[in-house]
Order: C-alpha cells, then sequence, then structure tokens
C-alpha cells in the first residue's frame, strides 16, 4: 500500500507537500526513499526543525506554501490527526484556497 501512495504522486503529476515532520514520515523515508520528482518538502509548525531534514526533504515553515506552490498537501501525522487535518484544512482553505488536502496516507498503510 506504501508504494501506491507514491504511484499515485507520480501517475498524476502533481506537486505536493507533507504536513507534519512526524517519526511515521521519517520511517517511510527511509523505507521507501522516494524520489523528489514531485514531493517538494515538509511543513511543520515547529520552528526548531525548520531548515532541517528527512532524508532528502527540507522541513519548511507553513508560511513556504506560498513558495513551494504544491497542488497537494499531504497530512503526515498520525496522531490526533483528525483534530489537525481540520486546523490545516482551515488554514489553506482561507490562505490557499487552490491547495487540496489529503487527509490521512496513513489510513492506506494501517487502516486507521
Amino acid at each position: 500500500m506504501d508504494l501506491y501512495f507514491l504511484a499515485a504522486i507520480n501517475l498524476f503529476n502533481k506537486k505536493v507537500v507533507f504536513w507534519g515532520a512526524s517519526v511515521f514520515l521519517e520511517q517511510f523515508i527511509e523505507k521507501y526513499n522516494p524520489a523528489k520528482k514531485n514531493l517538494l518538502g515538509i511543513i511543520d509548525k515547529n520552528p526548531s526543525r525548520w531548515g532541517e531534514k528527512i532524508g532528502n526533504f527540507e522541513i519548511f515553515a507553513p508560511e513556504e506554501i506560498s513558495n513551494l506552490q504544491p497542488d497537494f498537501v499531504a497530512l503526515t501525522i498520525r496522531y490526533k490527526n483528525r483534530i489537525i487535518f481540520e486546523d490545516i484544512k482551515n488554514f489553506l482553505k482561507k490562505e490557499y484556497p487552490n491547495i487540496k488536502i489529503f487527509p490521512n496516507i496513513w489510513k492506506i498503510f494501517y487502516n486507521d
């Protein structure tokens, strides 16, 4: 199932950012080493993570979305996902209405 997500990103040729520099995302990147072709980076609200990397992907502040210009945001936070999803959905709707959000990539992997 993990590979399905990667294939979908490349198949539809959409630019994607991950939201949440989580341990699950670190494990996913370590295991699959996804290509940077359509994956632009990682967004995280924690300022101490900005500028760090997970694999080949830099971690950015939420405000950097305007510079990255993704088509989709893939939420990569497993715990409290529903609460955080609503916050991010509202943020994107207000600030970046053309960016769509993929609510829970872990549902594919863990049946959450």
